[in-house]
């Protein structure tokens, strides 16, 4: 008698080991994710659209003119601007190092873009002012034949122009495009001039 218990004694304690299924997991848990601040996630820079509010580049501030929109600034021009009135002018500002080439030189590389004479020092010098950025920049108006950087030619085109000089740099504000539409323009591009303002970081 106490054989047979000893056999079932051991037979269970086999079972019991062994001989159980093995229990499938059914419990599944939800992890949360990180942090926004403990995740390192490179930063994208959102494009520039164009708008008609824009009223800086971060270099320059200015009062833009009604039916203008202002552009993202391209090699070679801190702004751009377009207008409504048409598709084939346009306005931008540029920035030079120094002189930039001069006052004169700048002008009647103009002259000739227009397909005009150049001007002799005392015309320059005979040129209207207009005030910009806290100085005196010469302003030139030139009628003709215009020639893109393309080598395109647009007949009957007008140019309005200032050069203004800030010392370490020179700014540049030019416009193009028909004649009609520019003189139409003249005084929103003088007022655009007129308002514009160095960014306090980004005085020369």
């Amino acid at each position: 008698m106490k054989k047979t218990t000893l056999i079932l004694l051991l037979l269970s304690i086999l079972w019991g080991c062994g001989g159980e299924k093995e229990k499938e997991i059914t419990e599944v848990r939800s992890v949360d994710p990180a942090p926004e601040s403990a995740v390192e996630t490179p930063s994208v820079p959102k494009p520039i659209a164009p708008s008609n509010d824009t009223k800086s580049t971060g270099r320059f501030q200015w009062e833009l003119p009604d039916g203008w929109t202002a552009q993202p600034p391209t090699p070679m021009r801190a702004a751009n601007f377009v207008l409504a009135a048409s598709s084939d002018s346009e306005c931008y500002i540029s920035v030079l190092a120094g002189t930039g080439g001069g006052v004169e030189a700048n002008i009647n590389r103009w002259q000739q873009q227009m397909a005009q004479p150049a001007l002799s020092p005392e015309e320059i010098a005979a040129l209207p002012v207009l005030s910009m950025l806290g100085q005196s920049g010469t302003y030139v108006e030139i009628t003709g034949r215009f020639r893109n950087m393309r080598g395109e030619a647009q007949s009957d085109y007008m140019m309005l122009g200032v050069v203004c000089p800030l010392g370490n740099e020179t700014v540049f504000v030019k416009m193009t495009g028909p004649a009609a539409v520019i003189q139409e323009e003249k005084e929103n591009f003088k007022a655009l001039c007129s308002s514009l303002q160095q960014e306090s970081n980004s005085a020369p």
